[in-house]
């Protein structure tokens, strides 16, 4: 018997999300005691279909983890070896940091052939932790 507080409730039936990696570990185990896809689906309150998935998966790839999947979805216009030459260049020249990003971008592709939109860009060196800030503005110091 799972515990309680491992269980996830699903009221509805159809498309739900992915098992978590308590659930899948739990029905790897499950399945592995010689319980039945329908014992582990109703112990986790999940469909069959998805413990049955989970178990296939786990039976190909020797893991019930989702990490072996193929990504989907479009490729990153800027890959990691672009993503270094870009931050090698901010971080030797701080000039570039000031520029707006039209003005940054052009800075840093006008030797790449990449046409890169400057919120691409933003995005990405915002994936990285390289933010913009206004200046907070300070008084003088003036001899007096």
């Amino acid at each position: 018997m799972v515990p309680h507080n491992l269980l996830l409730q699903h009221s509805n039936m159809g498309k739900q999300t992915d098992l978590t990696l308590k659930e899948r570990t739990i029905a790897v185990h499950m399945s592995s005691k010689g319980k039945s896809i329908r014992d582990i689906a109703t112990e986790l309150g999940r469909s069959k279909t998805a413990i049955a998935n989970c178990l296939k998966r786990e039976a190909l790839t020797g893991t019930p983890s989702y990490m072996s999947r193929k990504k989907s979805g479009r490729k990153e216009k800027i890959d990691k070896r672009t993503t270094r030459r870009f931050i090698r260049e901010l971080t030797a020249k701080p000039e570039l940091r000031r520029l707006p990003k039209a003005k940054l971008n052009h800075e840093l592709t006008k030797d790449l052939d990449l046409d890169i939109c400057p919120q691409t860009l933003v995005q990405k060196f915002k994936q990285l932790g390289i933010t913009s800030h206004i200046a907070r503005k300070k008084p003088f110091i003036n001899e007096s």
